[in-house]
C-alpha cells in the first residue's frame, strides 16, 4: 500500500490489523474499504428488563436515531427449523410467527411453542433486545433487511421480552435497522429463542 509519510502511522496500523486478522490473532473487526468498523461480542442479557425511554440509548447501544452503534459478529448455523449461534449457544427459530401479533398474542405464541415442544424443546421464550440485536447486520442483505441471512426474512421486526417503563414493549426492526418500542396492542412478529 502506498502511504505518504504523514499518513504512515495510520497505514502501518491498518497493515498490522490486516495481518493480525489474516493469521487469526484478532477477531471482531471488519475492514470495509479503508476504515475499520468495530464488531463487538457483548455479554448478552437474558433477563427481561423494564427500560425507560431516555435510558434506552445507553442500554441498547444505539445512536439518537435508534440505530446500533456496534454489531455482534455471530457464527450462525441453520439446522432444519432452528438456527444455532455458536458463540452464545442460543438457539433461534429460523423463521418465527407467520403473522403479526399483539404483545399478549406473542406471549400466547411462546406458550404454544412450549406446549407443542417446537423442535423438541419446551423452554422457548421471547428474546431480550440485546439478544435480538445479535441477528442484525451492519448492511442490508439480499433480503433488503439488515438481518443475518440464516434467518427467514418474513419477520421484518420482532417483539422482545423487554418492556418500556412508560408503557409498551421494545422491538427490533430489521428493515430500518433500529430498536424502538410499541404499545402492547400494536402488532409485530415473534422470533423465539432458547435457552
Amino acid at each position: 500500500m502506498f502511504c505518504m509519510s504523514i499518513l504512515l502511522p495510520f497505514c502501518l496500523s491498518l497493515d498490522i490489523a490486516r495481518h493480525a486478522l489474516s493469521v487469526g490473532l484478532i477477531t471482531g473487526f471488519i475492514l470495509p474499504g479503508i476504515v475499520p468498523v468495530a464488531r463487538v461480542s457483548p455479554r448478552l442479557r437474558h433477563e427481561p428488563l423494564t427500560i425507560a425511554h431516555e435510558t434506552g440509548y445507553a442500554e441498547f447501544g444505539v445512536d439518537d436515531l435508534w440505530h446500533p452503534t456496534h454489531f455482534y459478529q455471530g457464527h450462525f448455523k441453520k439446522q432444519d427449523d432452528v438456527v444455532v449461534e455458536q458463540k452464545s449457544g442460543l438457539m433461534w427459530q429460523a423463521s418465527g410467527s407467520e403473522h403479526w401479533m399483539t404483545y399478549p398474542e406473542a406471549r400466547s405464541y411462546i406458550d404454544r411453542l412450549n406446549r407443542t415442544r417446537f423442535a423438541g424443546y419446551n423452554d422457548w421464550r421471547l428474546p431480550t433486545v440485546a439478544e435480538l440485536m445479535t441477528l442484525q447486520e451492519a448492511e442490508k442483505q439480499a433480503s433488503e433487511l439488515c438481518l443475518n441471512p440464516a434467518f427467514d426474512p418474513t419477520q421484518t421486526w420482532s417483539w422482545t421480552a423487554d418492556s418500556r417503563a412508560e408503557g409498551g414493549a421494545w422491538y427490533v426492526d430489521y428493515y430500518f435497522c433500529t430498536v424502538f418500542w410499541s404499545g402492547f396492542d400494536n402488532v409485530s412478529y415473534v422470533r423465539a429463542v432458547r435457552p
